[in-house]
């Protein structure tokens, strides 16, 4: 919320935010944001064009293993310590 806020983006009201997120979960979360803004554009869907069928769902497979490893532990670090904040402005 915090990168569409600086990017002049509207952000949506649920009334609720956390009290303090791990600048790891912030990284990470930056990461997921770049990663599907790249995989949206036309240039990386004619990249994948030139993959054989049987390759992308292995690489993609793996990649997303991988992935899921690395960020786990900061995805979950303090995920039970997490507090959350009643938003005043919330509409």
């Amino acid at each position: 919320m915090q990168l569409r806020q600086l990017c002049g983006l509207p952000i949506p009201r649920y009334g609720i935010e956390p009290e303090y997120l791990s600048p790891g979960r912030k990284m990470v979360e930056l990461i997921n944001i770049c990663l599907f803004a790249i995989a949206g554009t036309s240039s990386a869907r004619a990249l994948l064009k030139l993959l054989p069928e049987g390759m992308m769902g292995v690489l993609f497979n793996q990649l997303r293993l991988r992935w899921k490893a690395l960020s786990k532990p900061a995805k979950r670090k303090g995920l039970g310590n997490l507090q959350m904040r009643i938003k005043a402005d919330a509409k």
